[in-house]
């Protein structure tokens, strides 16, 4: 069973994938900012609040595929949303182990979810049409 019913949405999720990795891989190459600067509120708690429902929304769509892919990009997509809000914790002062908070491993787990998407739309686009 497949998550979504029309080809052309493998292909608008795949782009948002391959643009959120290569948006990440060129942030990867420039200076880092501080992380100790002050956190804004006005965007630490909308950012907060959407990755956590992004990633309780993943979650519950790994039950909607029996495709392996797609659960597989879909548990990515948790764990980068997941990575997205404990690396908000040090700015109100919580340690936080530093793998967590490591740029690498959220740019590597993207990139992953990215390859995994484009790998199922890739999938969903050149299989013959067995429908009526």
């Amino acid at each position: 069973m497949r998550l979504f019913k029309e080809k052309k949405m493998y292909v608008y999720v795949f782009c948002v994938y391959a643009i959120t990795a290569l948006f990440l891989l060129l942030h990867t190459v420039k200076k880092s900012v501080p992380v100790h600067r002050d956190a804004l509120l006005s965007i630490v708690i909308p950012q907060v609040i959407g990755m956590s429902l992004l990633a309780v929304m993943a979650s519950l769509a790994t039950r909607r595929t029996s495709n392996i892919l797609e659960k597989c990009a879909l548990v990515l997509t948790g764990i980068v949303c997941v990575l997205s809000v404990v690396s908000v914790f040090p700015k109100f002062g919580y340690d936080v182990p530093t793998l967590l908070i490591d740029h690498s491993v959220f740019v590597t787990v993207s990139c992953a979810a990215a390859v995994l998407a484009g790998w199922r739309m890739l999938q969903v686009v050149t299989e013959k049409r067995n429908e009526q």
